[in-house]
C-alpha cells in the first residue's frame, strides 16, 4: 500500500508540474548550445567579474550586455553548462530561461517565473524525499495548478516564486533575452529580481545572470533598476571569438562551394569582415551568406567588400530587396515562420506553402522542394539541424520585418 500511495503522489506531482509550465528549458538549452563553436565564450568564463560572481560569490547579480547578434545567447548556454556540471559536494540547482520569439504570446513575466518555479520544484522533487514542505505539494501551487485550479495573475505567480526562492537556496538563475519582453513585463521582472538580489534580505547563496542589450524596452536601465549589479559588456571582448567564427564558417562554406581560388582574397574577406563586424556575429553571418549567394567572380567579391552594409538594418534592407515577392510563396514562408503557434518542421512548412484556402484536394505535385522554401527568403530563414524546424536566422529578423511593415 505505501508503494501505491507513493506512486499516486508521483502521478499528482507530474500533473502539477505539467500545469505549472509548458516551457521545455532543457530542450531549448540543448538546441541552442549546439550552435556554440568550440573555443568561443571562454573569455566570459575567464572574466574576473564572472569568477567573482560564480565561484567566489562576491556579489549576487551580474549583467552581460551587448548588441544584437553579439553572442549573448551562446554565453548564456556556456554559463548554464558550467553551472550544471560544476563540482560541488552538495547539489545545487541551475534555473534558466531563453526568451525567444517562437514563444509568441506566452512570452510574459508570468510565463518566465512559472518556469522558474517548475524548475525549482523539479530539483527539490529529484533530490529529496517527499515531505510536507515540498514545493510541488504546497497549498499555493495546488490552489492555482491543481485539479480545481484558479487562474493565477502575475502577483500570484510572483508570490509563489518568492516563496520558492527562499526554500531552495544556492540556486544559479540565468535569464537570456530580457530585452525581447515588452516594457511592462521587463519592469515586473526587474522589480522581483531587485527585491530578491538587491534588497535587505539575503539571497542565501543564490545569484542571477541577466543577458540583454544595453537598453531594453521603455529605455529601462538595468544598472539603475538593480543597484550594485556588475556588468560585463561583449563589445570589447568578443573579437577573438568572431575571428574564430569567421575562420570556421568560411572553411565550412568552402567545402560546399568554392567562392574563390585566390587565398589572398579569402584572407582579405576574413580581415575586412572582422574589422567591420562591430562585435556582431549576426552581421558577419549575413555578409558571408550574401557573398556566397551573389558573387561568382573575384571582381564581384572585391566590389561587395567595398560596399558592405554599415549595420544590421541596412543588411536586412538589402536582403529583403533580393526577395522575389512576385512569387507569393516567399511571403507565405515569412508569414508562417513569423506567426505559426510553434516552429514548423520543414515538411510541414512545405505543405503550408503549397496549399491555400482555395485548395480542396491534396496534390503532392504542388509541394515545393525544401531548398526552394528556404532559399526564396534569401538567408532570413534557416532549417535548424537539431529538429529540422524552420526559424528566422535571428529573432531580430522578425522585429525588422514588423518594423518595416509599419513604416
Amino acid at each position: 500500500m505505501p508503494g501505491a500511495v507513493e506512486r499516486r503522489h508521483c502521478e499528482i506531482d507530474e500533473k502539477l508540474l505539467e500545469q505549472l509550465s509548458s516551457y521545455d528549458h532543457e530542450k531549448a538549452y540543448r538546441r541552442l548550445s549546439r550552435k556554440r563553436l568550440i573555443g568561443t565564450t571562454q573569455w566570459f568564463l575567464d572574466h574576473s567579474d564572472f569568477k567573482a560572481w560564480f565561484t567566489e560569490k562576491c556579489f549576487p547579480s551580474l549583467w552581460c550586455s551587448g548588441k544584437i547578434g553579439s553572442g549573448k545567447t551562446m554565453i548564456a548556454t556556456a554559463v548554464v553548462e558550467t553551472a550544471k556540471y560544476r563540482n560541488s559536494e552538495a547539489p545545487a540547482p541551475t534555473v534558466f530561461f531563453f526568451c525567444e520569439n517562437e514563444q509568441h504570446g506566452a512570452l510574459h513575466a508570468s510565463y518566465i517565473l512559472s518556469s522558474f518555479v517548475k524548475q525549482l520544484c523539479e530539483f527539490q522533487h529529484a533530490t529529496s524525499k517527499p515531505c510536507p514542505g515540498d514545493l510541488i505539494r504546497s497549498r499555493e501551487i495546488t490552489k492555482f495548478f491543481g485539479p480545481k485550479r484558479i487562474e493565477p495573475d502575475f502577483e500570484d505567480i510572483q508570490d509563489i516564486f518568492i516563496s520558492s526562492f527562499y526554500q531552495v537556496p544556492n540556486t544559479t538563475y540565468i535569464l537570456d533575452g530580457l530585452d525581447t519582453l515588452d516594457k511592462e513585463d521587463s519592469e515586473r521582472l526587474l522589480r522581483v529580481f531587485q527585491s530578491l538580489f538587491c534588497g535587505p534580505r539575503s539571497p542565501h547563496g543564490s545569484r542571477i545572470l541577466l543577458l540583454s542589450r544595453e537598453q531594453i524596452p521603455g529605455f529601462i536601465d538595468i544598472a539603475t533598476a538593480m543597484p550594485a549589479i556588475r556588468q560585463i559588456s561583449t563589445s570589447c571582448n568578443v573579437m577573438r571569438d568572431i575571428e574564430v567564427y569567421i575562420e570556421t564558417r568560411i572553411t565550412d562554406k568552402m567545402m560546399l562551394k568554392r567562392l574563390t581560388d585566390d587565398r589572398q582574397l579569402l584572407d582579405e574577406i576574413k580581415r575586412i569582415l572582422l574589422l567591420e563586424s562591430s562585435g556582431m556575429f549576426l552581421w558577419v553571418y549575413l555578409q558571408l551568406e550574401i557573398l556566397w549567394d551573389t558573387c561568382v567572380t573575384d571582381a564581384e567579391i572585391q566590389s561587395a567588400l567595398r560596399d558592405l552594409p554599415k549595420d544590421l538594418e541596412e543588411t536586412y534592407r538589402r536582403v529583403v530587396k533580393r526577395i522575389n515577392f512576385q512569387d507569393s510563396r516567399a511571403l507565405k514562408v515569412l508569414k508562417w515562420v513569423s506567426f505559426a503557434a510553434r516552429p514548423l518542421h520543414i515538411e510541414e512548412l512545405k505543405e503550408a506553402v503549397a496549399f491555400g484556402v482555395q485548395d480542396t484536394l491534396w496534390d503532392a505535385g504542388k509541394i515545393p522542394r525544401a531548398e526552394f522554401v528556404i532559399g526564396c527568403c534569401v538567408n532570413l530563414v534557416v532549417v535548424d539541424p537539431t529538429d529540422n524546424c524552420v526559424r528566422f536566422a535571428h529573432p531580430s529578423v522578425k522585429q525588422y520585418l514588423e518594423k518595416d511593415e509599419k513604416s
